[in-house]
């Protein structure tokens, strides 16, 4: 076990400096927005339930107990939308307007030696909405799967240690969607009929519909990540157990900001089975891991896929 060097936000001069730029450009629109807001209160943090930790390879991650933020990984580093009252031990940026969120973001990007960037708003899903429409959104869906000895099954595929996972097939989704179509054409029937006795019959139909959309995008979502599995790395015997948190990865396409949102499930599969490598999907390796040797994986894996296995393997 490598040791581990725990460092403060505002201990470190450049992140300083980043962030005293940054909330001179924003402060004359933010604290006019919230007036009980300090300067003094970005500066420095009056919790210390996070940190930000640095080995001694420069991966970064960042701990928090709570896991309902938002974290958009870029490589190794991390992006992080909190909400108003979310812990955080370092400075926080609140941007003024999409443009100064826009800048901001693009700054972070090309200064390569900040680990982690924190943003919040009093208005949280509007700034998780801002963030999301400065990319184009592609969805993928894997899974984490253990064997009855609690090993991990990862790929190695372009030089890193992955979990198996690949983008949605639209035309997949498309099969789920028409199926999901169907149904509410059917509810949608009854609800004619329905409208005439009542309209609180109307009423919870509506509800059902939304409910019956999501049944279909989730079911959706974990078989694409049940034939990637397959696919990737040979396994034909696979059950899902649960669904997981997604991660987000931003990267460039074309020179175009893309956010990649990966769908997760936890899976089993027995260990007797023999594994494939695509070797179409530039896949070299497929191996399970047991939680003693994990290290040999964190080291040269994807931030996002860092801290979700760290938390796994607990």
């Amino acid at each position: 076990m490598r040791s581990l060097n725990v460092y403060s936000a505002p201990a470190i001069a450049d992140i300083e400096s980043f962030f005293l730029r940054k909330i001179d450009q924003v402060r004359s629109t933010s604290i006019k927005a919230k007036p009980s807001i300090k300067r003094e209160a970005l500066l420095s943090a009056p919790s210390t339930r996070g940190s930000i930790i640095c080995d001694s390879n420069e991966l970064c991650t960042f701990e928090c107990e709570s896991r309902s933020n938002m974290k958009i990984f870029f490589d190794d580093r991390c992006l992080l939308l909190l909400k108003p009252d979310e812990p955080f031990q370092g400075q926080i940026v609140l941007p003024g307007s999409a443009g100064e969120l826009k800048q901001i973001i693009s700054d972070f990007e090309k200064k390569s030696d900040l680990p982690t960037l924190a943003l919040s708003s009093p208005d949280y899903k509007q700034l998780k909405r801002d963030v999301k429409s400065l990319f184009t959104i592609v969805e993928a869906a894997g899974g984490v799967v253990k064997n009855e000895e609690g090993e991990i099954l990862f790929i190695h595929r372009r030089g890193k240690w992955d979990l198996p996972k690949g983008k949605i097939d639209i035309r997949e989704a498309r099969s789920e969607k028409r199926e999901a179509k169907l149904v509410i054409a059917r509810n949608a029937v009854t609800q004619q009929s329905e409208k005439r006795e009542a309209k609180l019959v109307i009423a919870r139909n509506a509800v059902t519909r939304q409910s019956e959309k999501r049944e279909a995008r989730s079911k959706c979502r974990k078989s694409e990540a049940v034939r990637e599995v397959k696919e990737e790395t040979g396994i034909r015997q696979v059950k899902v157990v649960r669904k997981l948190k997604p991660t987000y990865h931003a990267y460039k396409e074309k020179r175009m900001p893309m956010l990649k949102k990966s769908y997760w499930f936890e899976m089993t599969a027995p260990k007797d089975q023999k594994l494939v490598p695509q070797v179409e999907e530039d896949i070299r390796y497929v191996r399970w891991f047991p939680p003693g040797e994990l290290n040999t994986v964190l080291e040269n894996t994807f931030g996002s896929l860092r801290e979700m296995v760290e938390r796994l393997r607990r």
